[in-house]
């Protein structure tokens, strides 16, 4: 079944991709989100966070908060939007973050974030061409290219 986001959840996702594809070199499924405030972005390496690198999840909790998540990895209550505070339950990590943002039922979320946020809950051919990109471009293309997947199957 087609996932049933938001309007603001669709929007947030929106920005997440953009994000990703002006800056490839900010994908990393590898781990939630990494962050250096000492890397600048430059012509070769340019990032969107000030040196933050992040997973979808991260992505879509960066776009939806417009803020770097603090030094454990979690939003700083105070400063989430409220209608994220409330949908979080007060759990702010990326993961819970993101699929606040986009709107994903509770009891569907287990699920959405296995599908999304996970390689190994894509289908084998997205993640197998994940894995064996070589570039940054590709995997932030073939992220995307699983987002879109997953808007128009469910799965």
């Amino acid at each position: 079944m087609k996932p049933e986001l938001t309007t603001r959840g669709r929007a947030v996702l929106t920005k997440a991709l953009a994000a990703m594809r002006r800056w490839p070199d900010s994908v990393d499924m590898s781990d939630w989100y990494d962050h250096n405030p000492k890397v600048q972005s430059t012509l070769r390496r340019p990032t969107p966070y000030c040196g933050t690198t992040a997973c979808l999840a991260g992505h879509i909790a960066l776009a939806a908060t417009r803020q770097q998540p603090d030094r454990f990895g979690d939003y700083q209550f105070s400063r989430l939007p409220k209608y994220l505070r409330v949908a979080a339950h007060e759990d702010f990590c990326s993961e819970n973050v993101a699929l606040a943002a986009l709107g994903v039922p509770e009891d569907e979320r287990a699920a959405v974030s296995n599908r999304l946020f996970f390689t190994s809950g894509w289908p084998r051919e997205l993640s197998n061409r994940y894995w064996a990109a070589t570039r940054p471009q590709a995997r932030a293309e073939v992220t995307i290219a699983r987002v879109r997947h997953w808007l128009k199957t469910g799965k």
